[in-house]
C-alpha cells in the first residue's frame, strides 16, 4: 500500500505543480469578433469596379485570402484571442473588424 501511495504521490505532485505553472503562465484567451462578411463584401465590391482579366481576379482573390488569414492569425496570436465571426456572437466580445481591415491594407501596401 505504501508503494502505491508513494508512486501516486511521486507522479501526481509534479504533475499538479506543472499544471499550476501552466495555469499561471498562460495568458487567458478572450473572445474577439470580426465581421468577415463585411470585409469580404467590400473586397468583392471593390474588385467588381476593376476591369481585370480572369487571371488578375484569381490572383487578387488569392492575395486577399492570404492577407485576411495572415491578419486573423497575427491578431489572434498577439492579443491572445479566440476570433469568431461577428454574426455568431449574440452578446459580448470585442469587435476587431477595423483592426483586421487596417492590417490587410497595411500588408497590401508592403
Amino acid at each position: 500500500m505504501n508503494k502505491v501511495l508513494s508512486t501516486v504521490l511521486s507522479i501526481g505532485v509534479p504533475l499538479l505543480i506543472l499544471q499550476g505553472f501552466n495555469f499561471w503562465l498562460m495568458k487567458p484567451k478572450n473572445i474577439g469578433t470580426v465581421d468577415i462578411v463585411a470585409i469580404t463584401s467590400e473586397f468583392v465590391r471593390n474588385e467588381a469596379k476593376n476591369n481585370h482579366s480572369k487571371q488578375e481576379k484569381e490572383t487578387a482573390i488569392k492575395s486577399f485570402s492570404y492577407r485576411l488569414e495572415a491578419s486573423l492569425n497575427e491578431l489572434s496570436r498577439s492579443q491572445s484571442l479566440i476570433i469568431l465571426p461577428k454574426e455568431a456572437v449574440i452578446k459580448g466580445g470585442t469587435d476587431y473588424t477595423q483592426t483586421v481591415i487596417s492590417m490587410i491594407q497595411k500588408e497590401a501596401e508592403s
